[in-house]
């Protein structure tokens, strides 16, 4: 089967649309994926690119699209949203591929997914979206946008219209479905989750050393919502607790500036490089404080430090804080938890054996293999994908009779 992806990201940018589109490659599919240069957590891109440049990484037909570099300030951020909207919808119009399926991927912003549409209405193929963030309630939780207003109005309708456009819409979080079928009245939206794979992270034949004390591991976006300030007010009494912060986004400066000798942030790094970090540290950090349906999922990130197999502090609630519990391999508080309470969980920490906390850790290894192993994951979207194409083959045989 000849698969058509669309989606802004794509390795070496750590989006689960990687390990989907390998998985499916490795099950007999031709994939073909059309994204932009990476950028996300990268060095800003050189004007000297192509326009247009194809490669294939690991069995994927991948072809880049050249967009405005996302480096620098919000409005920046957004021009290349923008550019890559107008850029793949140009592409597509005149992309001569022929392909069974059109699948997209929702990041944000939705609007990125349109090319996609648009080709699977051109060519009358079958299309699915798999929703991992929620439009436009995820510009209302970052507190981007207020829910009222012409802008909100509009950009709400815009989502709906995009959102109803896929003939089938496959959720990554459980709290989405109850979002997207009372809010946006969708009618195509498809259960149970699929939750979203994660990049294999390889044994290293190297190390790191982060040297004496305890080491709190933080890997991802350094911005709103993740209780790194709050994590902060209780590491400065706490100066035996080093914590590491490899990532990047709007927070960066503020927390290089923090002024704390156990504070340490790093450059963004490859998802196979994360390896080195989760074997120096003691613990992984994770945490979701945002309103509504997008504070209820379960982190991306809490699935990599399952998989890594190490002990986690989360502050989480809904479906991340049900997982940790269950898996029973860390602490977990609620997001507005008191701050002597984070630091006497701190305190907690820090006091277990090596022994202890490989326990703990093993817990989240043998949870995740259980629960969110990749080839499981991957298994659910080729049978979704072959279900998809025989009912829209059984659908224009009725029609033709």
């Amino acid at each position: 089967m000849k698969l058509l992806v669309v989606s802004q990201y794509y390795y070496p940018e750590t989006f689960s649309i990687t390990p989907i589109c390998e998985g499916l490659v490795e099950r007999g599919y031709d994939v073909t994926v059309v994204t932009g240069y990476p950028q996300y957590g990268l060095p800003p891109l050189s004007k000297a690119l192509p326009p247009i440049h194809e490669e294939i990484i690991r069995g994927v037909r991948v072809i880049r699209l050249k967009t405005t570099s996302r480096s620098g300030s919000f409005v920046q951020r957004m021009r290349s949203y923008a550019s890559f909207y107008r850029q793949s919808k140009r592409f597509l119009k005149q992309h001569k591929g022929v392909y069974d399926m059109v699948f997209a991927m929702s990041l944000s912003p939705l609007m990125g997914v349109s090319g996609a549409i648009d080709f699977a209405k051109k060519h009358r193929l079958p299309s699915a979206l798999y929703c991992v963030d929620l439009w436009p309630e995820s510009l209302v939780a970052t507190k981007i946008m207020q829910p009222k207003g012409l802008l909100y109005r509009w950009i709400d309708t815009w989502s709906r219209r995009l959102y109803k456009q896929f003939d089938e819409i496959w959720i990554g979080s459980a709290p989405f479905e109850a979002y997207l079928k009372n809010h946006h009245r969708l009618r195509n939206v498809r259960t149970p989750t699929i939750y979203q794979p994660v990049l294999p992270v390889l044994p290293s034949p190297t190390s790191i050393s982060f040297g004496p004390g305890f080491h709190l591991l933080y890997t991802g976006h350094l911005g709103k919502g993740h209780s790194l300030t709050r994590l902060l007010k209780s590491l400065k009494q706490i100066p035996s607790i080093h914590l590491h912060l490899v990532g990047h986004g709007e927070g960066v400066d503020a927390l290089k500036q923090s002024g704390l000798n156990n504070v340490h942030v790093y450059d963004p790094v490859k998802s196979e490089q994360l390896e080195l970090y989760f074997q120096a540290a003691d613990v992984c950090f994770v945490a979701l404080d945002l309103p509504g349906p997008v504070g209820e999922t379960i982190p991306h990130k809490l699935l990599q430090y399952f998989q890594a197999g190490k002990p986690v502090l989360a502050l989480l609630r809904g479906e991340g804080a049900h997982h940790m519990t269950l898996a029973q391999g860390g602490w977990v508080l609620q997001p507005n938890a008191q701050d002597e309470m984070i630091k006497e969980t701190l305190m907690k920490m820090c006091q277990l054996t090596t022994t202890e906390l490989h326990e703990l850790g093993s817990n989240n290894r043998l949870y995740f293999e259980k629960n969110f192993a990749a080839a499981k994951t991957i298994h659910v979207f080729y049978d979704r994908m072959q279900a998809l194409m025989k009912a829209s083959r059984a659908s224009r045989h009725a029609r033709r009779e």
